[in-house]
Order: structure tokens, then C-alpha cells, then sequence
């Protein structure tokens, strides 16, 4: 370790972690580790501005990090073939041409226009984006390998062409202002695990009620809610949290003491609701109660 990086052990070898601008040095003591893993992080000090050092190390990287808001160009990790792992975080506005990664397991994006041929790449097993821009999943179809796919403050108001994504065990929908329904859910035989938080204008969850093999189930800091009664068929679901501004309408919670697999619950307790977070399986007590 030096005060410009540390190295660390990674997923897939060593990782260098730089705590200071990229350097000739930092380069010969990357090649002599190995390094396998690059961290770029303006939170832990990484102050660089250029990224154009990535072509020295291609054949060489399978796994890199990129978080710089004000960095202005990220071309250059278009020359890391070898890539099974890619996060990016900056605002810039450059290419990044996905056809360039074959190997690419897993994704981390901050949205830009110019990075459409994601939706192409047939490998990715897991993917978060923020701000994906679709209104719908119809673009994404072509990507059967998705095992987890999580996207943030997106423009989505329905999950239409989900369905071909037979693969996904993990859904996550965050701060998705227009999404008004979630029906597709149903047709996923491996979905395990589904988060829909944020979403002010999903009332109807019938749907849910079709994904038979759900273990855990998030529903927070969304909208009225009509009922839980679809939740009567997920005779699997361990875990159920529903707080924040999440409001069941009906109020009828007797449904979680029909699923004989739940053994952790949280919500928001409200007076029209027929039962307490006492009468309800619980790891924790996470949500005060409002009096």
C-alpha cells in the first residue's frame, strides 16, 4: 500500500483501489500485482479527470469501477475486452459501446444516451441501471441471460416485455413515479425476490398473487394499495415489508397469518388496520409507531 492506492483481494484477483491521480507508478505496480480488479472513486480520493491510462492495462482488467460526476469522457474502457464486471457512475455523455464486452457478467450504469447497446447484449446476468429511460421492458427482451435487474428513478408505467426474461430471480423497481401496474411479474417461474418501492401510483398488485415461488417481497414508501389479498397464494414468502407511505387500503392484514413460510414482517401500523405489528411476524421492530 502506498498513499496513492491500496491493493486488496477482489473477485476475480487483485484489486487496486487509487487514492490519488493514475501515475507511471501506479501502473508498474499494477502489472507487478496482477491486478486483476480497478477501482476508480473520487469518494476515496481518486481526483483524475482522464481515463485514457484503461488502454495500458486491456487483456488485463475484468472487473472496474468508475464514480467521478464530473469526469468527461469514459471512451477508453471501450478497449477492456476482457471485462466480466462493469460499474459506471459519472454524467458524462460518451460512448459506451457494450459489443465490445463479451465477457460481461454483471452491470452497474449511471444512464446515457449513447449506451443503447446494452439492451444487445445477450450475457449480462445482473444489471442496475439509474434513470433508464424506457417507459416499459420492451427493449430488453433480447436479454435472456438477466438473472437480477434493478432500475432506479426510470420513466417505466408498466413492466410490458418482462415476460421474455424467464430467468430473473430478482426484480427491484425504485422511484418509478408513472408505474401503475406490475402485471408480467406472474410469468417469471424464478422470481424469488421482488422490491417495488417508490412507486406512488401502483394501487393494483394482483399480479404478485401469480409469482408462486416469491420468498421476499417489498412493497415501501409506495401508494395506496388496495388489498393484500393477492398475497393469500405465496405459500413461500418469508419476508414482507411494506412501511413508509405504503397504505392497504382495505386494511386487512389477517391475510400474513395464512402464509406459514412468513417469518418477518414491517409496515407502518394505522388505525384502520386489523392487526398490529405484534400480531405479525417479526425479526425486528423497524418502524415506530405513529401515535
Amino acid at each position: 500500500m502506498t498513499a496513492d492506492w491500496t491493493l486488496e483481494e477482489g473477485h476475480f484477483g487483485p484489486r487496486m483501489v487509487m487514492m490519488a491521480s493514475w501515475s507511471p507508478e501506479a501502473l508498474s505496480a499494477a502489472r507487478a500485482a496482477g491486478v486483476r480488479e480497478l477501482e476508480l472513486n473520487y469518494a476515496k480520493g481518486w481526483c483524475g479527470r482522464d481515463v485514457s491510462f484503461l488502454e495500458e492495462l486491456r487483456g488485463t482488467l475484468a472487473w472496474l469501477k468508475i464514480i467521478h460526476f464530473n469526469l468527461d469522457n469514459v471512451t477508453p474502457v471501450n478497449a477492456l475486452r476482457q471485462l466480466r464486471y462493469l460499474d459506471v457512475n459519472t454524467y458524462c455523455r460518451t460512448e459506451i459501446d457494450f459489443s465490445r464486452f463479451p465477457m460481461l457478467e454483471e452491470c452497474c450504469l449511471e444512464w446515457r444516451p449513447k449506451a443503447r447497446s446494452l439492451f444487445a447484449h445477450a450475457g449480462i446476468k445482473r444489471l442496475w441501471v439509474n434513470h433508464c429511460p424506457e417507459r416499459d421492458l420492451k427493449n430488453l427482451v433480447g436479454m435472456n441471460s438477466l438473472e437480477s435487474l434493478r432500475l432506479a428513478s426510470s420513466r417505466l408505467v408498466n413492466l410490458e416485455g418482462i415476460e421474455a426474461l424467464r430467468k430473473l430471480t430478482f426484480l427491484g423497481v425504485y422511484s418509478a413515479r408513472g408505474l401503475t401496474t406490475i402485471r408480467g411479474v406472474d410469468q417469471l417461474p424464478d422470481l424469488v425476490h421482488l422490491e417495488v418501492n417508490g412507486c406512488r401510483k401502483l394501487e393494483d398488485i394482483s399480479p404478485v398473487g401469480g409469482a408462486r415461488r416469491l420468498r421476499t417481497l417489498h412493497l415501501c414508501n409506495d401508494g395506496p394499495i388496495q388489498s393484500l389479498a393477492p398475497l393469500r397464494a405465496l405459500r413461500e414468502l418469508e419476508v414482507f415489508l411494506f412501511y413508509e407511505s405504503t397504505n392497504i387500503i382495505d386494511g386487512d392484514l389477517s391475510v400474513l397469518l395464512q402464509l406459514p413460510n412468513l417469518r418477518d414482517t414491517a409496515f407502518q401500523e394505522r388505525r384502520h388496520y386489523s392487526h398490529r405489528r405484534v400480531d405479525l411476524p417479526s425479526l425486528s421492530q423497524r418502524v415506530p409507531t405513529n401515535r
